[in-house]
């Protein structure tokens, strides 16, 4: 999976789903046992890497999509074997390159393989060069043969 800004804001709905019993904002999202609303969603500790990517998978069916979550067998962890790719400009004045690195800290918590690049001279755009580092990421880590 390559993504760029439509992914960003993942890692602020996962904070903002992250509260404790007063309400307050956790330091972590995955610490704490959230009982109301999708919070619950987010109590991670303890559980394996195929949990914590089912959790992840419901959490945005419920709270992104507005759909009901997956039964947990039919919950397929294999999802987690889907290398990501993320970038994002680092002179980015719309949307804050902070919020794309929490994302990827976020899915690496999560049990997502992710490779993040931060483009030191890029804005809110893409670039030829960045368009060319995707396309090596999905020769390399997917297979998809690179075109001429």
């Amino acid at each position: 999976m390559a993504g760029r800004a439509a992914w960003e804001e993942m890692a602020e709905l996962v904070n903002e789903y992250s509260r404790d019993a007063n309400g307050d904002r956790l330091d972590d999202p995955f610490e704490g046992n959230g009982e109301d609303g999708p919070a619950h969603l987010l109590n991670l500790s303890g559980d394996s890497r195929s949990d914590l990517g089912a959790r992840a998978v419901n959490f945005s069916r419920e709270c992104v999509l507005d759909i009901d979550p997956l039964p947990p067998r039919d919950t397929a962890p294999g999802c987690l074997s889907t290398p990501i790719w993320l970038a994002h400009g680092a002179l980015d004045e719309k949307v804050r390159p902070r919020l794309g690195e929490l994302a990827a800290q976020t899915m690496e918590k999560l049990g997502w393989d992710v490779t993040w690049m931060l483009y030191d001279d890029l804005e809110h755009w893409f670039a030829p060069y960045e368009l060319d580092d995707m396309a090596i990421f999905l020769s390399a880590r997917v297979g998809i043969p690179e075109v001429d």
